[in-house]
């Protein structure tokens, strides 16, 4: 027997359910990644504020089981995120996680501070090999623009390393 009914249509392709959910992903995806940001292990449960609008707000309420069994978090929508939380911000939301009880943070603060010195050594040389005029003649175009873009990531990261540095020095 062949099927003749038709395929089911799309209605209202406007965003609704598929956007909310691309919302609640975006901000579990942020806490989580914050989370690894300062080493917080994945079964300590941390503290979290979002300072969103309202309709994110509602949102987050409409589902906050979920987000905080993805997130292993407590999270509360608040006014403002408090100093010393580690925070990030997607658009106009603002998320933050409290890391001071979750980590040691001398040890942290010695981890990145190691990173930094190694980003530091590794910038300084290639600054160095892209500034000598006979390596940019005699390497290939592709090994120079591979430089460069290496270089323009550890840049990067080094002021990550740097924000999370000062967010961490607020604890001491």
């Amino acid at each position: 027997m062949i099927m003749v009914e038709p395929w089911p249509e799309l209605v209202n392709a406007s965003g609704g359910e598929a956007g909310h959910f691309e919302i609640l992903k975006e901000i579990a995806t942020t806490i989580r990644r914050l989370r690894a940001d300062y080493n917080i292990e994945p079964a300590k449960e941390v503290h979290c504020v979002i300072d969103a609008d309202l309709d994110i707000v509602e949102l987050i309420g409409d589902n906050l089981k979920w987000l905080e069994a993805l997130t292993r978090a407590k999270i509360s929508p608040k006014e403002d995120v408090p100093e010393g939380f580690a925070m990030e911000a997607i658009g106009s939301t603002k998320i933050g996680i409290d890391i001071a009880g979750a980590i040691d943070v001398k040890a942290e603060t010695a981890k990145l501070t190691k990173e930094m010195k190694k980003l530091e050594k590794y910038i300084a040389s290639t600054e160095k090999k892209l500034q000598n005029g006979e390596f940019i003649d005699k390497a290939p175009e592709y090994v120079v623009k591979d430089m460069g873009d290496k270089l323009a990531e550890a840049k990067n990261e080094f002021e990550s390393l740097e924000n999370r540095l000062t967010t961490l020095s607020k604890l001491s």
